[in-house]
């Protein structure tokens, strides 16, 4: 019988972060000798971030030995960090990630705990430890779920916590008491270190049944490899038009996409799935928001088995009555090169008008400039057709 090896522990590599108001400080792997800065940070910050932690202050008094033990432990551990935030020697804010190493069926939650002192809340100081974070968790082979308990009216870690992508697995009502009788909702909060924590709907989504079996719904995380083949058998047709064509070469290379536009918060990127039985057949999205102009533009593309049904005008009907009616949209644009004439159809099948033709507008990977015609669709147009 082969002993199994060890594990390997993945490094975090220190870093240099300039903060919004201009201070600077240090993100490094905590070592057993920091301990008395550590203590110190603890005796600084206490009172402030007592009544947002689990542990009462005499929970958290430790002596030197008892710290450095501690430290050491994070040190040696695979799947477990113990990152310092430093401004010159002093420590300004700590974040814990500790695997639970010792249970097998559960050894890749890391379990994530942070501390910052009160003068830098509002910094950007959270987000730049909560994105180290998750760098280091996804070079951890032995990580695959970053989980976190918040108490309920803590708004500002909440809000954090979701702009770094964690969502909302469920509240336990009281679930801490404290000396006087009070007590605190817990909320807990998870990541998947791949990204997949995103199968959530976010602002703007919605689904809509496009008739004769069709689905458009929103883009999932585990649509990636669905979305790769069905792109990559169609790239041919796609390379004229689409100048990323050729950025598209893996599943790695969507998913990364995908996690991209399921994170925003806004209605940029925002993107939808057309699905018939379960298959997927291609996209409708937003590629541009103007949130001060309450302008939109959309883009699309569709598998060739599937073309001559008109799937795409009317998933792009249901978007943008779905944007004019729920968002305050006023503007939508789509532009298609000039010679794409089945995109050009759609745009005005959708009742758009043509504003412009813009000249060697796009300038493509193998040289070429095409020429792109932009149409438009107003609020007050549209509604004018409505009404009719």
């Amino acid at each position: 019988m082969t002993m199994q090896q060890p594990m390997a522990r993945s490094v975090f590599d220190a870093m240099t972060v300039t903060l919004r108001d201009g201070r600077a400080v240090v993100l490094r792997e905590a070592e057993p000798d920091d301990a008395p800065a550590v203590l110190d940070f603890f005796q600084l910050a206490m009172p402030d971030i007592t009544p947002f932690v689990l542990s009462c202050p005499e929970e958290m008094d430790f002596d030197e030995p008892t710290e450095r033990a501690i430290l050491k432990k994070f040190k040696d551990k695979p799947g477990t960090l113990m990152m310092l935030v430093l401004e010159g020697e002093s420590v300004v804010g700590m974040l814990g990630c500790e695997a639970r190493a010792h249970r097998t069926r559960i050894a890749h939650i890391g379990e994530v705990g942070m501390f910052v002192a009160k003068t830098y809340w509002e910094s950007g100081l959270g987000t730049a430890m909560m994105e180290a974070l998750i760098a280091w968790a996804d070079a951890s082979p032995e990580l695959g779920l970053l989980q976190l308990q918040v108490y309920r009216n803590n708004e500002r870690a909440i809000r954090l916590y979701r702009n770094c992508g964690f969502v909302e697995a469920g509240t336990i009502p009281a679930r801490t008491r404290f000396a006087d009788g009070s007590t605190r909702d817990d909320v807990t909060m998870y990541r998947r270190v791949d990204g997949s924590y995103s199968d959530q709907s976010k602002p703007g989504s919605f689904t809509h049944d496009l008739g004769n079996g069709v689905v458009m719904r929103p883009i999932r995380y585990t649509d990636s490899e669905a979305l790769f083949s069905v792109f990559d058998r169609n790239r041919e047709r796609f390379r004229p038009w689409f100048r990323w064509e050729q950025t598209i070469r893996s599943v790695g290379d969507v998913r990364a996409g995908v996690a991209t536009w399921i994170e925003r918060k806004t209605l940029e990127d925002i993107t939808f799935v057309l699905e018939e039985s379960g298959q997927v057949i291609g996209l409708v999205f937003i590629c541009g928001h103007s949130v001060q102009d309450h302008q939109i533009e959309l883009g699309y593309w569709l598998d060739a088995g599937y073309e001559g049904r008109r799937l795409v005008t009317r998933a792009c009907r249901a978007l943008i009555r779905h944007s004019f009616e729920s968002h305050g949209i006023n503007r939508i644009d789509l532009c298609a090169a000039v010679e794409n004439s089945r995109s050009r159809a759609v745009a005005q099948r959708l009742g758009m008008t043509q504003e412009a033709v813009l000249k060697q507008w796009q300038r493509f990977p193998d040289g070429r400039y095409v020429d792109v015609v932009r149409y438009r669709l107003l609020r007050e147009d549209w509604q004018a057709e409505e009404a009719t």
